[in-house]
């Protein structure tokens, strides 16, 4: 039996890829993630309505390697491999269809579509895990068929619409 005793394990040019405290918890600091909404805080947010439309989350609460754009409003793979997201939107209750979509490169990868009903705002929200090759563009969207100023819900601190993702692996 073989015992490697470490607390850090580091690139070659001096970056901190792990580290292992005390208790044995395996620490990456270096590994993507990030959580975005928008901090307007301007409560129900005007978006086009009858066609797919990026949300405008433009703050984030963290962004580990800064992959989050936050005036593209998109996530760019740093690295090939598995990652998850999950996406979050408060929409109003004007307009049949509500829909909440992430976007490969252009194209719809996965959504959610919320109760077609009028009478009540909904939460609309899903996780999804894709393989990501590096340089791939992931976005959050939203479909409301309103015609009506109101589509969804932003607050200042990001509790009702956010999108949030990390490398798993």
């Amino acid at each position: 039996m073989s015992t490697l005793k470490v607390q850090e394990i580091q690139h070659t040019g001096g970056t901190t890829a792990q580290t292992i405290d005390s208790s044995g918890r395996i620490l990456t600091p270096a590994r993507p993630a990030f959580r975005a909404y928008d901090a307007s805080g301007a409560g129900y947010t005007e978006l086009t309505h009858n066609q797919v439309t990026t949300l405008p989350f433009d703050t984030t609460e963290f962004n580990i390697g800064n992959h989050y754009n936050t005036s593209t409003y998109t996530f760019t793979a740093p690295v090939s491999g598995v990652y998850y997201f999950y996406l979050q939107a408060y929409q109003a209750k004007e307009g049949s269809t509500r829909v909440i979509y992430i976007s490969k490169n252009n194209n719809e990868v996965a959504l959610s579509k919320g109760a077609d009903s009028t009478d009540e705002d909904i939460t609309n929200s899903f996780s999804v895990m894709l393989q990501l090759s590096s340089g791939d563009e992931i976005r959050p969207l939203i479909y409301h068929s309103a015609d009506t100023v109101k589509s969804f819900y932003s607050h200042t601190d990001g509790d009702y619409s956010y999108f949030m993702g990390y490398l798993i692996g």
